[in-house]
């Protein structure tokens, strides 16, 4: 995610403070949060419990929102910020959204450029007992997360870790912005894709619309969309 708001022009006109910085918060918690600094002010802030970001600022500008409701305990995932849905998304054989968003994930490594101050960070999660009780595969969860100025990147990487058998699995990153204003959100790219309307009784339908705007509940589900 890219944020372009009025900040941006002062921004790009500071001088970086400083080095980038990368430091554990709660660390002897079962919650610990690994936050990076870059030079030019921006930061985020990502909990192990579901390699979860709960926080991106841009010059102490909060751009994800997490609940205040949000339960931070075992087995539960956290409510709000980039929770990773995997293998499942929604309801199905699996809990709701998979296990992903609710393990205890390990940091990797992390390296920053020293040309940009751009700060990469690895976090990974693996097959264990618990997750095959529930999904009998070995694999790997590889979340690389890369902050710039402005720009918030994450990869996630799947590596199926068996030998003689495969796996379907669903990915995403299930982002919740914080906005002052829903007239202020709109979407793009999704004009001629049908769509299934939760709010109007799962009816199938085509965004007609370049752009959708907000005035009220909206809870969709797209179908077939590009991956462009």
């Amino acid at each position: 995610a890219e944020y372009m708001g009025p900040f941006l022009i002062g921004l790009l006109r500071m001088a970086a403070q400083g080095a980038a910085k990368t430091t554990f918060i709660d660390a002897d918690t079962d919650f610990p949060k690994f936050r990076m600094v870059h030079p030019f002010g921006a930061s985020c802030e990502v909990n192990l419990h579901g390699a979860t970001v709960t926080s991106w600022k841009i010059l102490d500008s909060e751009l994800l929102y997490v609940s205040e409701k949000a339960i931070y305990a075992a087995g539960k995932a956290i409510r709000g910020g980039i929770p990773i849905v995997f293998p499942q998304f929604g309801p199905g054989k699996l809990p709701q959204h998979g296990f992903a968003r609710n393990q205890k994930w390990t940091h990797g490594e992390t390296t920053v450029n020293k040309s940009t101050g751009d700060i990469t960070s690895t976090f990974i999660l693996q097959d264990n007992e618990e997750t095959r009780k529930v999904w009998d595969y070995k694999f790997e969860l590889v979340l690389t997360i890369v902050l710039k100025p402005t720009n918030l990147s994450m990869q996630l990487q799947v590596t199926n870790k068996e030998t003689e058998k495969e796996f379907d699995f669903t990915a995403l990153f299930h982002s919740y912005f914080s906005i002052t204003h829903i007239d202020q959100a709109t979407v793009q790219g999704l004009q001629g894709v049908n769509y299934i309307d939760k709010v109007d009784e799962g009816k199938e339908k085509e965004q007609t619309a370049k752009t959708i705007k907000f005035s009220g509940e909206v809870d969709r589900v797209y179908i077939n969309c590009s991956s462009n």
